[in-house]
Order: C-alpha cells, then sequence, then structure tokens
C-alpha cells in the first residue's frame, strides 16, 4: 500500500523529447520520406519490389553492389535505407525517454518514501 501512495504521489517528469534536433530531423526525414516510399513501392513489379527488397536486407553486408532495373528501385532503395535510419534515431530516443521517466518516477518514489517514513 505504501508503494501505491509514494506511486500516486511521484510527478510525472515533463516530457522534453521534442527539444532533440536530431529526434525532430529523424521525424521529419521518416515522416516526409514515407509517402513517397509507398508510392514509389506501389508502383513497382513485383519482382523490383523483391530486388529492393533484398538488397535492403543485404546492405551493408552483401558482397556485390546492389544493382537496380530502373532508377525508381534505386530511389525506394535510398528513401528506405533513410527511413529505416531515422527510424531506428526514433526507438532509441523512445527507449532512452522511457529509461530517464522511469529512473526519475522511481527517485521520486523513495524520495517521498523517506519523506513519510523520517
Amino acid at each position: 500500500m505504501e508503494v501505491q501512495q509514494a506511486t500516486e504521489q511521484a510527478e510525472v517528469p515533463k516530457d522534453d523529447t521534442l527539444d532533440n534536433p536530431e529526434l525532430n530531423k529523424a521525424a521529419y526525414i521518416f515522416k516526409t520520406g514515407m509517402p513517397r516510399i509507398k508510392a514509389l513501392a506501389k508502383n513497382l513489379s513485383g519482382k523490383g519490389v523483391a530486388r529492393v527488397f533484398n538488397a535492403i536486407i543485404e546492405f551493408p553486408f552483401s558482397e556485390t553492389t546492389p544493382r537496380f532495373k530502373n532508377k525508381a528501385e534505386n530511389e525506394l532503395f535510398v528513401l528506405t535505407l533513410n527511413a529505416l535510419g531515422a527510424k531506428s534515431i526514433m526507438s532509441a530516443a523512445i527507449m532512452k525517454h522511457r529509461e530517464e521517466i522511469e529512473h526519475e518516477v522511481v527517485n521520486e518514489i523513495i524520495s517521498n518514501k523517506e519523506d513519510t517514513n523520517g
């Protein structure tokens, strides 16, 4: 019961994730790239999408350079890699932010518990 009361008394930290320029840039790249990625993928043949998908999965560990049949496949490859990189940055920022919030809330709970006991 004491932990529940301490949890209820703990303040949730201010959400300041939007103050991160790298995160904002990644979000912008992801958001603005997705419509073009979807359009390119929709307009390519199944074999073209498969070529791009395989190149993305193998990149950068493939022994050969990806070869595409046209500019649309190449553009889809580049935009998708950019979106995946941006998604990775956003995911890392979310995880870091969650850890920071958890740490701050736990510290607040401990502080509140010490205040009530001491």
